[in-house]
């Protein structure tokens, strides 16, 4: 059945060519679209009739008086699949609008199927967002996933990836994102994110693929197979959300002492509150982002050498733990991925 909306686009659109009032009627009368929004909602007897004899209707200003909510016009049949979806209504003697006919219900006729297939294509839509969501979902049982793959004609095969953007705002990020999908790749909104689930590609083919499409950090889990995607979601979502990285598009199997550091920090864990300030945390994760290298890190920090070491040291004062010995090293990497979760 034509909605209102539909309806009213219709007028729109037919009045900005048109100096004709355009009434859109239900077969039942009820008109649902119209120029003169007081006849809205009202009853025009003629829809009816067209309704019944399946012909045009015409109304002479002579003969308004006979016609319950009609004034002079013609009014003609719209169909949507061989059966009567509309009646479209030109107000204005018979002679003068009789030739804008057939345009305008040519007219109607195709934003009526435009807007079937819109719904369908947004049912089709909601449908494979709730399956994306189904194959991340750890509780959820394989057959009705598989059930769901079968109805939207999605065969998942080989490895997949699970990409997550931790992008404020993800609904802008579906737009640019979604014309870059292949068929059977997937995508939904959890928790305020974006995530998608494709083809296990190359790092460098996935990198390139949509490490421009966000200005914010997001990150690509482990190539797994189907029964595997809650955990490679899991995973990625953990990727995406630590502490600012080199690299905005991350991967996976590049963090994963990271992630596994951040997961362990989100437990209840006995670690102390972070004692170093914004200097030391920064020369801290130079430090760790150089490998330990002296000379490499006093050099991103463009401080000299023996700068460096007095920072070590004072971390070592600070905080208990000698960044040049690997063991507390790892200690306060992972302090520090907790600290900066907490904030």
């Amino acid at each position: 059945m034509i909605t209102s909306e539909t309806a009213q686009q219709i007028v729109a659109r037919t009045m900005e060519i048109l100096p004709y009032n355009i009434n859109v009627i239900r077969p039942d009368g009820t008109i649902i679209g119209s120029g003169n929004a007081s006849r809205i909602g009202t009853i025009h007897e003629a829809a009816r009739v067209v309704r019944e004899k399946g012909t045009v209707v015409e109304i002479t200003k002579e003969e308004e008086g006979l016609w319950e909510g009609a004034v002079q016009g013609i009014n003609l049949p719209a169909f949507q699949n061989g059966a009567l979806a509309a009646v479209i209504g030109i107000t204005g003697p018979p002679d003068d609008v009789r030739s804008f006919g057939r345009l305008v219900v040519m007219t109607a006729e195709m934003m009526m199927e435009q807007a079937v297939l819109l719904r369908e294509m947004q049912v089709d839509e909601r449908m494979r967002e709730e399956t994306a969501l189904q194959l991340i979902d750890p509780d959820q049982t394989a057959g009705r996933t598989a059930e769901r793959l079968k109805q939207l004609n999605i065969e998942l095969v080989g490895k997949r990836t699970v990409v997550c953007f931790a992008d404020p705002e993800p609904e802008q990020v579906k737009q640019a994102v979604q014309p870059m999908l292949y068929e059977d790749e997937l995508l939904c909104l959890r928790q305020g994110r974006l995530l998608l689930i494709v083809r296990a590609e190359s790092d460098r083919e996935i990198t390139i693929r949509f490490r421009s499409v966000s200005s914010s950090q997001a990150a690509a889990g482990p190539p797994v197979g189907l029964n595997e995607l809650p955990k490679a979601a899991e995973l990625a979502w953990t990727a995406a959300s630590l502490p600012e990285q080199n690299e905005r598009f991350l991967l996976y199997r590049d963090v994963d002492l990271e992630v596994l550091l951040y997961q362990s920090g989100r437990q209840d864990m006995n670690v102390p509150p972070w004692p170093l300030d914004h200097e030391l945390t920064e020369t801290l994760k130079a430090y760790i982002f150089q490998n330990g290298r002296l000379q490499d890190t006093a050099r991103v920090l463009h401080i000299h050498r023996n700068t460096l070491q007095y920072r070590l040291g004072r971390i070592r004062d600070i905080s208990g733990r000698d960044p040049r010995q690997l063991k507390e090293l790892l200690y306060l990497y992972a302090a520090m991925l907790r600290s900066r979760h907490e904030l």
